[in-house]
């Protein structure tokens, strides 16, 4: 029986090779070599408004720190969203945030917003959006016009909502959303 099966995955993998087909190139491409010089520029940081609106600039990345945190993980096999780029050129940004290693008693969500200017939460004095340890933060524009914005996290058993009517200024309102305990999904 081993055999037969050694020799039944011999045959399939040597038919399953044979059935790739390198594609022919033609000779002049054989051995071609593409020489590229490299500029490197310091560039100057772009607000998020003139890299939407300019259709004749390449959109050149461009990177910000925007907040820190030591606890490492961030997305628990899943991944959710976590930045919004409103119309108005503006973002809002949250990570999980924690700087106690062990059990990081002050996990929460780290936040942080651009408001087309600069970043408006100065690094690294972030510090969590809740009254209470919660983990795994997304973020969404709040309302229909996105004038506002909302943080859903966890605290282990239930959800917690943080939402501010305006967003990237005034204190959040946090509450804890309901659960179904007791009913099973299908």
């Amino acid at each position: 029986m081993k055999k037969l099966l050694l020799i039944s995955v011999a045959v399939a993998t040597s038919l399953s090779l044979t059935a790739q087909n390198r594609p022919n190139l033609p000779t002049n491409w054989r051995n071609y070599k593409v020489t590229k010089s490299v500029q490197r520029a310091i560039l100057e940081p772009q607000t998020a408004q003139n890299i939407i609106n300019s259709s004749e600039k390449a959109l050149l990345p461009v990177e910000w720190e925007i907040g820190t945190t030591s606890y490492d993980v961030q997305t628990n096999s899943c991944v959710d969203s976590r930045c919004h780029l409103f119309p108005d050129g503006t973002v809002g940004t949250t990570w999980t945030f924690g700087t106690t290693p062990g059990n990081y008693p002050e996990r929460g969500t780290g936040y942080n917003y651009y408001d087309n200017t600069s970043w408006t939460i100065a690094v690294p004095t972030p510090a969590r959006i809740e009254n209470k340890r919660t983990g795994w933060p997304s973020y969404a524009a709040l309302g229909t016009s996105e004038e506002g914005e909302v943080v859903i996290a966890h605290d282990g058993t239930i959800l917690t909502m943080s939402k501010r009517l305006t967003k990237g200024t005034g204190a959040w309102a946090q509450s804890d959303l309901p659960n179904n305990a007791g009913t099973n999904p299908v």
